[in-house]
């Protein structure tokens, strides 16, 4: 029973991830939207002053934010020392994540896992759009970062007493709790923490009845730090399988590294044939799991190979190189081969590789009193002819490659300096 439950689960979240795309007239929940860019564009710094060693991502608005302000003592002990990336921003609804995520927020970079809680400022959307919005997110993350697991929170309460807006968070976050998942997304409720018996939200925690003060930030922290911690485990640990080991505890070391899969897959191999028989059994288990986990990531990626054909290029290219020498590797290496064969993807990745370039021209310009701000006057005036070389780039790819991803990031970056 408890098996057929967790199919149900997985087929209603799938289903309501498709709906985004399904659907015609989509939401404007949906659309990315562009919002307070040099906020990004900081993000974008973070990002790579992080060099990679980013494991958790926050993922919201204001109340997100608000790590950074009122709940800054509590960031920087339950998850700075976790290598956590926080990409709230205040005001930020979900057509505005969209953007940011859409326009580089989860490139360069592989989270172990994200934690997102955004909704409460699409105020005059339905619950349904609403929902369909957050489902947009998750969609993006799993697109970009299918290695990360996703801890969705529900959309905390707001107001001093149950109301309409209350309500239709609710109702959100009914529908938000389907998308659980049982494997790689949960979905967790803890808004009844900041409430009293009778539903009454505290100024003592939020003293506009909406963001948390230092208590509503401890009180967060608290609720969601040994869910944390277990995600982040699971995701590292996952291909090692479960240990603990004593004889092979350095292969299992490596596995959490992702280098050298397909070498520690034929040591293994070896291992199982051992005389010692704790290490036999060490090797057995480990090979399995290993396997196993491997097996799995390669049927997803082939998934995603006709709905979202780059992602799934992306991701067989990395199973290639991790489990190169072994099987899983090889038919990564095939299946990546296949798909760059294909014309249309061949333009994408053509397409890709000179918004890139274009990119790294952006990155040269030079900031006014430490901002990049295009809207700037200063700033257009500084960087007037690096301005009309990118403005020019993005005309010429756009032209050159009509209608491909790169294209409508080049419209975008293009709208930014015009």
């Amino acid at each position: 029973m408890k098996h057929i439950e967790q199919i149900l689960r997985v087929c209603a979240a799938c289903a309501l991830l498709a709906t985004v795309t399904a659907c015609g007239g989509e939401p404007n929940t949906t659309q990315p939207a562009q919002k307070d860019l040099p906020r990004h564009t900081g993000f974008l710094d973070d990002i790579k002053k992080m060099h990679d060693a980013i494991d958790l991502v926050f993922v919201g608005d204001s109340i997100t934010d608000g790590w950074r302000g009122g709940g800054s003592s509590v960031w920087q002990k339950f998850f700075a020392p976790l290598n956590a990336l926080n990409l709230g921003i205040s005001g930020d609804a979900t057509q505005h994540v969209l953007w940011r995520m859409h326009n580089g927020e989860l490139d360069g970079y592989e989270a172990r896992l994200f934690v997102i809680m955004i909704g409460t400022n699409n105020g005059g959307d339905s619950a349904a759009d609403v929902a369909a919005g957050i489902t947009a997110i998750v969609k993006s993350i799993k697109d970009k970062q299918p290695q990360a697991r996703i801890l969705l929170l529900a959309i905390f309460p707001r107001g001093e007493k149950p109301d309409a807006t209350r309500a239709k968070n609710d109702d959100v976050n009914r529908i938000i709790a389907k998308l659980d998942d049982g494997r790689t997304l949960k979905y967790l409720d803890i808004g009844d923490k900041f409430l009293t018996a009778d539903k009454t939200l505290s100024k003592d925690i939020m003293p506009d009845f909406l963001h948390p003060n230092l208590k509503g930030y401890e009180i967060w922290a608290d609720a969601i730090s040994d869910t944390v911690k277990a995600m982040l485990k699971e995701s590292t640990a996952a291909w090692a399988g479960a240990g603990p080991y004593k004889k092979l505890a350095a292969l299992a070391e490596q596995i959490k590294t992702g280098i050298g899969l397909g070498q520690v897959l034929k040591t293994l191999t070896a291992k199982q044939a051992s005389k010692d028989a704790d290490e036999a059994a060490e090797a057995k288990m480990m090979f399995e799991a290993l396997h196993g986990g491997g097996q799995s990531s390669l049927d997803a990626a082939l998934t995603y190979k006709d709905s979202n054909p780059l992602s799934a290029l992306a991701w067989l290219d990395r199973l290639s190189v991790q489990f190169e020498g072994n099987e899983i590797g090889t038919k990564a290496k095939q299946a990546a081969d296949a798909i760059r064969k294909d014309p249309k993807i061949a333009k994408e990745l053509e397409a890709e590789q000179m918004f890139k370039q274009i990119q790294a021209m952006e990155e040269g310009f030079k900031p006014v009193a430490g901002k990049k701000d295009p809207k700037a006057a200063a700033f257009k005036k500084l960087n007037a002819q690096n301005i009309a070389t990118v403005v020019g780039g993005c005309q010429q790819l756009i032209q050159r490659y009509p209608g491909t991803q790169a294209a409508q990031k080049a419209d975008a970056l293009m709208s930014e300096y015009k």
